[in-house]
């Protein structure tokens, strides 16, 4: 089903000018394992004393120990440039030097920075993890041996050994050659250039990552209604946040109550957009995971539906081809054909308002494109798709009681 007209786009800019925000638990509800001083503050690590519970959280603050540490991208990245680490743990693994670091893009479940050479080419990417459990050196290799070809190159890591239990920090992994999906797509639109046969290879991509992420963790179907209240209790998180959203909230909230039947959960990418995939000859790689799968123990695998990271991705395609709808449309059918999945269907609509919702509370006071914004986005939306739920074919995620 397809609108001939345009949808307004939610007013934000690309992937790349994502700002940071902050989902950490409170410190004042943890205890302090071990706390190293670095440049401007300390670097602290700590724990719930939770029975059972052996991991650990990453903190960066500053001299008050109250506030988020300012600069911390560029304080680790020199660090990094330099083969060294910030604050506790070892830095194993080798890291060209003579790097500085271009950008620092924090979640609530790693801090992410990039180290750039002298002609700005990016080089690796390097993951700081909010929280981590025990692991050992082998745990690191899971998501290589998880997608072979599709992960980027592990080239180093660091470590920490806390009450004689081995945690890994964070991660450092080779940027792969070739253009992200985000860069193509902008080159591709001002050439008015489309490739149904790259589409569908990302699509492919993208489902065998899913699939492998499907057999290597835990799964289970769960009532639709779970799905549907979790989206609302964020939506009710965005409320207070987000101006003029109060007006759309009752028509969404029933959106999210009129899905029923049972919906497959696993572990998924989490963060998945087109910065994130690199086009090379015969194949796509795929980084810039949420967490990371090789550093969590089964029972800490949180699991999502697999729509939630098609959602983020055309909602990702859709900013990098500047909200072009005709080569947009054609190019996520090129997908989900791919992928093996229709479109649209009522379940993924449900996920595309949850990104809209939660990509403007990301970008707070972004400019608006041509004067469009979330609401314009959300009366259009609630127009073209509210009514047809009933008669849109059955996600493959998504099945009848």
């Amino acid at each position: 089903m397809e609108s001939p007209e345009e949808p307004p786009s939610t007013g934000q800019p690309g992937p790349e000018q994502a700002r940071p925000r902050d989902g950490s638990p409170d410190p004042a509800e943890l205890t302090v394992v071990v706390s190293t001083p670095v440049p401007g503050g300390s670097h602290v690590l700590m724990t719930s004393g939770r029975p059972g519970d052996e991991s650990l959280h990453q903190f960066f603050f500053d001299d008050t120990g109250m506030r988020p540490l300012d600069g911390l991208a560029e304080k680790f990245g020199a660090a990094l440039a330099q083969g060294r680490t910030l604050g506790a743990g070892t830095l194993l693994g080798t890291v060209l030097t003579g790097l500085s670091c271009r950008a620092g893009i924090e979640t609530a479940d790693h801090i992410e920075m990039s180290l750039v050479d002298e002609d700005g080419t990016e080089r690796y990417r390097f993951s700081s993890y909010r929280r981590v459990w025990p692991t050992n050196a082998s745990d690191l290799e899971m998501l290589s041996n998880l997608i072979g070809p599709h992960a980027p190159e592990l080239v180093g890591r660091i470590e920490v050994e806390v009450h004689g239990r081995h945690y890994i920090l964070g991660t450092c992994r080779r940027t792969p050659s070739g253009p992200t999906g985000h860069d193509l797509t902008a080159a591709r639109i001002a050439a008015q250039y489309f490739s149904h046969e790259d589409s569908v290879e990302v699509g492919q991509t993208i489902r065998y990552v899913h699939d492998a992420l499907l057999l290597a963790f835990p799964h289970r179907w769960v009532p639709a209604e779970v799905i549907g209240r979790h989206l609302e209790e964020r939506l009710d998180g965005f409320l207070p946040r987000i101006p003029g959203l109060a007006a759309h909230a009752p028509w969404i909230r029933e959106s999210y109550r009129s899905i029923t039947g049972e919906m497959l959960v696993q572990r998924i990418h989490g963060n998945l957009t087109a910065t994130c995939i690199w086009h090379q000859k015969n194949r796509c790689i795929v980084g810039g995971w949420q967490g990371d799968v090789r550093l969590r123990h089964r029972e800490h695998t949180s699991m999502r539906s697999p729509l939630h990271d098609l959602a983020t991705l055309q909602s990702s395609i859709f900013s990098a081809c500047n909200y072009e709808l005709s080569w947009f449309t054609k190019t996520m059918s090129s997908f989900f054909e791919g992928y093996g999945e229709p479109t649209p269907t009522h379940a993924i609509c449900l996920f595309i308002l949850d990104t809209a919702c939660q990509e403007t509370l990301d970008l707070p006071g972004a400019p608006d494109h041509g004067g469009r914004n979330l609401g314009d986005f959300l009366t259009w939306f609630r127009e073209t798709f509210v009514p047809h739920f009933a008669e849109m074919p059955l996600s493959t995620f998504h099945r009848r009681a």
